[in-house]
């Protein structure tokens, strides 16, 4: 047993050695965390992240005049406009660091989706970003409450617990002289006694402090009495400006910003709350405990297409425009110096040609950075180019790219219907092949050398079924009324008019008046055909073996056979067409049925629509220049996917890869 306890006891202090080295390792981790926070980071690959920057001396234009409408004691509502990725958002970053005794909040509110958003849902927005920027003890009469992280609870508790016994001191003096007696202090009685009293004050007014600032922040909502009920309806406002001005002055009071950036306010589409800011923005600024000590700034950061054409005079009270550090035309030298394209041997004319579609800074930073990660991942053994154009359309058109994966969306269903587009001249081309060995076949079966005897045997087959039901009594063939003997229907003339019978009628000779009598038949020419072929296959394979028509048909089919290598071979650049392109991007329209709500004659009902979704490709001219030019083929899997060996290995996969680029 004694063994036991022990062994329990051992383990004990070992976990209590361990714990304390943890906390000991954990503590000095921190530690170096801190005092290295401003080192340079190792970034041998050269990656950029997306956030704002500072930028140096000879790019900040900016900071002098933001500083003036700051320190304008007439400007209060400042607009810093331009478009999206122009770099408002560094303009203020660097302002920021420039000038520190200025005393900066940043609100900065962001939407991706594209439907409207209500006031009150913007404006809680900006509240909730406002009032969790401060510590809890900054604001400490405000409403708005939060969890706080308690710390040193067993410190706080031996406190209380102290208190509660002076408590008792309070109730009987003579408690602590019984006890130093017990203990033999009476020497420090009397100090003791002094102690216990300021305890006990300073825990009472502590206490009294802690209950007034519960009191004073404590609503009554509702309050029953059995079927008796009291209710504050003050208090059942929703969260905005209006309902909490009070606590937005209260903010501001206590804490001392004068300068207020707002940014991406703009995607929201809502012009109104550019008017409920600049009437906050008045009344905190006339607001005696605050307009007495110092003015505050609020720095908007927006769009230029934001207002109107005369609205952006009304809202702000000075605007400072942002000049583009990127756009269509310069674009192409933030590619060309973050990739070396001298070592991947990627054309500069292929960077200068994409570059036109691309303007947006953090887009083609995003580029840059995954096109260096897919290099050095699986890029080794790639075409750098064809893994660059990847990697624009991975970041220009995210969505498709991720159906790409799957099989799915339009640069998917370009490769995949070029495959049918190749099949479908293919089979045409084997359609003509067919019909030339046809020809050439028939040729070599016809029996008869010469045109004449062809048309006497079509001739003879005709006076054949007609003398059949009279005995050999057909004289002539009747034409337009006109008799012809065989010997007359040879000529060119006579013959063609002949193969147009649809009845043939002859001439029988009567006796009993000495004279040719017209006969009708059922007979026509394509009955000779029936039973003697097509009169004009059979010509041509006559005149085909005269001439060197035979031979032709035979060049004719290697030119073909040539042609479908040719095809099997191509890359869909070399076969797509705007309209093949047009096609592709239709085919992958959906349709839904949606019920719409109509009044017809007075009555509500409900009708079943069918509605058309369509796919949606925002920058479809650069991808289909990238697919026209081969910078996008059919090859697209090598440049999304790891290789891992298994079925192939890894030199056959190089070998298939070689076929595909017709390389040696």
């Amino acid at each position: 047993m004694i063994e036991i306890f022990k062994k329990s006891k051992m383990l004990k202090i070992k976990d209590l050695y361990k714990n304390l080295l943890l906390n000991i390792i954990h503590r000095l981790s921190n530690c170096y965390r801190k005092l290295n926070k401003n080192s340079v980071l190792s970034n041998t690959q050269g990656f950029e992240d997306f956030t704002p920057i500072i930028l140096d001396a000879k790019d900040d234009k900016y900071s002098d005049i933001i500083k003036y409408a700051i320190e304008n004691t007439n400007t209060k509502n400042v607009a810093l406009t331009g478009p999206y990725g122009s770099g408002k958002s560094s303009i203020l970053k660097t302002f920021e660091s420039k000038f520190i005794d200025y005393k900066y909040l940043n609100i900065s509110l962001a939407t991706f989706d594209e439907k409207e958003h209500q006031l009150k849902e913007i404006e809680y927005c900006i509240l909730k970003q406002l009032f969790y920027k401060v510590e809890q003890n900054k604001i400490p009469e405000s409403r708005f409450k939060r969890i706080v992280n308690q710390k040193n609870i067993k410190i706080k508790a031996i406190f209380i617990f102290l208190w509660l016994i002076s408590l008792t001191y309070f109730f009987k003096p003579t408690l602590l002289n019984e006890i130093t007696k017990i203990l033999g202090c009476d020497f420090y009685s009397k100090i003791g006694n002094i102690i216990y009293t300021l305890y006990l004050l300073g825990g009472t007014i502590y206490f009294l402090y802690k209950t007034m600032g519960f009191i004073l922040n404590f609503k009554l909502t509702k309050l029953s009495f059995q079927d008796a009920e009291i209710q504050n309806g003050d208090d059942k406002k929703s969260v905005n400006f209006e309902s909490e001005i009070d606590e937005i002055l209260y903010f501001f009071e206590r804490n001392h910003f004068n300068v207020v950036f707002i940014e991406d306010l703009d995607r929201f589409k809502n012009t109104e709350i550019f008017i409920k800011l600049r009437e906050i923005n008045y009344l905190i600024n006339n607001y005696d405990p605050i307009k007495n000590k110092r003015k505050i700034t609020f720095i908007y950061a927006v769009q230029d297409d934001t207002f109107k054409e005369d609205e952006r005079a009304k809202f702000f009270d000075f605007i400072v425009p942002v000049i583009p550090v990127i756009n269509y035309s310069n674009s192409s030298t933030e590619l060309l110096e973050n990739i070396d394209i001298e070592n991947d041997s990627i054309p500069k004319s292929f960077i200068k040609q994409v570059a036109r579609y691309l303007s947006d800074k953090r887009t083609l930073i995003s580029i840059n950075n995954e096109y260096k990660i897919y290099k050095n991942i699986i890029g080794n053994d790639l075409d750098k180019r064809k893994l660059l154009a990847m990697m624009i359309y991975k970041n220009v058109e995210p969505t498709d790219f991720d159906n790409l994966n799957s099989q799915k969306g339009y640069v998917y269903s370009v490769f995949n219907e070029s495959y049918n587009l190749i099949k479908s001249s293919i089979d045409t081309i084997d359609k003509k092949i067919i019909k030339n060995n046809t020809e050439i076949q028939r040729s070599k079966d016809e029996m008869i050398q010469d045109v004449n005897d062809l048309r006497s045997l079509y001739i003879l087959k005709a006076f054949e079924l007609l003398n059949e039901p009279i005995q050999n009594a057909v004289k002539s063939i009747e034409i337009n009324n006109s008799q012809f003997s065989i010997t007359q229907l040879l000529t060119d003339a006579n013959f063609v008019l002949f193969s147009k019978l649809i009845k043939i009628n002859f001439y029988i000779f009567n006796s009993y008046h000495g004279r040719y009598d017209i006969q009708n038949s059922n007979i026509s020419f394509k009955t000779l055909e029936a039973e003697l072929g097509q009169y004009s296959e059979r010509l041509e394979a006559i005149e085909n073996k005269k001439s060197t028509k035979i031979n032709q048909f035979k060049k004719e089919i290697e030119i073909l056979e040539i042609e479908k290598q040719v095809l099997r071979t191509k890359k869909v650049k070399d076969i797509v067409t705007g309209v093949y392109l047009q096609k592709c991007l239709d085919s992958l329209e959906a349709k839904e049925s949606i019920n719409v709500k109509e009044i017809i004659d007075g009555k509500e009902i409900i009708i079943t629509k069918e509605n058309t979704i369509y796919y949606k490709i925002q920058n479809i001219e650069l991808i289909n220049y990238l697919i026209r030019y081969g910078h996008i083929d059919d090859s697209y899997s090598h440049y999304i996917f790891h290789f891992y060996p298994g079925t192939l290995i890894r030199q056959d996969n190089y070998f298939l890869q070689s076929l595909t680029y017709h390389n040696p």
